[in-house]
């Protein structure tokens, strides 16, 4: 059963001994053995031989195995999140930055590794509703916070118009182009395989997400300025 442990607490490093850094290839290790085998059938002395590290080194670094997957789920946030940075486009247009951040969140759902902790996630999630906070809160939240920050820009704009009750409004319409999104990807993986493809390329998933937002919301102004988006688009 899992114990409700603060996250400083979750993780133990050494003070001496090996550098904080050589924790990349345990961690890297944790998460290629809790995606293949979830996590109930995960063991520290299995991801220590992954690792190739001894089961004493990781006892010494983690409080037990909820630590250790406590910390795959933060690296797999911070992972996300990196991707998400480094993949802000240039702003040469009012939707290139909407764009931009939905062809990354197709990039992160399209990788194996996040597809892997995701289904260990989600099979520990309904029981233990303490680990949920670390995807749930720092990776959902801030994602959906990013598209919807977004979205107003569009609003204030003049190029979407999302009616009276835009606050509502604005949570559906952030949701609907990442439930695209993750349709094609995230959750194409988690029933198909996590090595399979997208079924579309990243860029071409973002256009359509988009361009169903710009179909319910969209003023005229919008739309317009959208038909330009695709003159100029590879993906088109």
């Amino acid at each position: 059963m899992f114990d409700v442990i603060d996250q400083n607490e979750a993780i133990k490093v050494r003070k001496r001994g090996r550098p904080e850094r050589d924790m990349e290839p345990i961690l890297l290790a944790a998460i290629t053995i809790f995606a293949r085998e979830g996590y109930g059938a995960t063991t520290i002395e299995n991801i220590a031989a992954e690792a190739h590290v001894s089961s004493a080194t990781l006892y010494k670094r983690f409080v037990n195995k909820q630590g250790l997957f406590e910390a795959v789920l933060a690296a797999t946030t911070q992972r996300s999140q990196e991707t998400h940075l480094n993949h802000r486009k240039v702003q040469t247009g009012p939707f290139c930055a909407l764009l931009g951040r939905l062809e990354a969140h197709c990039m992160v759902s399209s990788d194996p590794r996040v597809r892997g902790v995701m289904r260990a996630w989600i099979s520990e999630v309904n029981r233990h509703a303490q680990i949920g906070d670390i995807f749930a809160r720092k990776s959902g939240t801030e994602l959906a916070n990013g598209v919807n920050k977004l979205l107003l820009k569009l609003v204030d704009a003049g190029l979407v118009d999302l009616g009276p009750d835009q606050t509502a409004t604005l949570d559906v319409a952030g949701q609907m182009m990442l439930g695209i999104v993750e349709r094609y990807t995230l959750m194409r993986g988690l029933v198909l395989g996590d090595n399979v493809a997208p079924a579309r390329p990243p860029e071409a998933l973002a256009y359509l997400a988009v361009q169903a937002m710009i179909g319910v919301w969209g003023t005229p102004e919008g739309k317009s300025a959208f038909k330009d988006v695709v003159c100029q688009s590879t993906v088109a």
